[in-house]
């Protein structure tokens, strides 16, 4: 009976012992938690269109995008996106996809994504509004077992005459955990 109560007291203090310690020198056992916060341009690469009869302006496709992305806190990401769509008219639909951002010391942040759509809510330039959600599918390097969430506003701008189509600038939240 001794025994027990010894190697209790024992595990007790061992328990307490470390928790004292991490809590002294400031280790945490919870995951590092943290936010990046960025402006990002992209231009479409490749699109390819199907239409479908249904109504005008009617297209289903496949689009690859690249661009670049400044983060405040002075990191510098190029932009790799591929994605599914489903459009009606210029300001109306969806799309689904992955983008990948490759910062400067080859680090990566893979992360899936869905889009909504809309009509413009400001500026002649803009051909549609869009918000983005997703989650974090996996990082590389210094984002290696990295988990999150992340979310952006966007705006398409209309092609000038004799340009492709496809601008976008976004201002996007990555909220992460390691």
């Amino acid at each position: 009976m001794a025994t027990k109560k010894l190697a209790s007291l024992l595990v007790f203090a061992t328990v307490f012992a470390i928790t004292l310690f991490s809590w002294v020198v400031g280790i945490s056992t919870e995951a590092i938690a943290d936010t990046l916060k960025g402006k990002a341009v992209s231009t479409v690469s490749k699109v390819e269109m199907l239409p479908i009869p249904d109504a005008e302006n009617h297209n289903v496709g496949l689009t690859a995008r690249q661009g670049m992305i400044l983060f405040e806190n002075g990191e510098v990401a190029t932009i790799k996106t591929m994605l599914i769509w489903d459009m009606t008219g210029p300001s109306s639909g969806w799309s689904k996809g992955y983008t990948q951002y490759t910062f400067l010391d080859g680090s990566t942040i893979l992360m899936n994504f869905q889009q909504q759509v809309m009509p413009p809510t400001g500026g002649t330039n803009v051909q549609y509004d869009s918000k983005i959600t997703g989650d974090i599918v996996k990082g590389t390097g210094k984002f290696e077992g990295v988990k999150g969430t992340w979310t952006s506003s966007s705006k398409q701008m209309k092609a000038e005459k004799g340009e492709p189509p496809g601008k976008i600038i976004s201002d996007l939240v990555i909220n992460y955990s390691k």
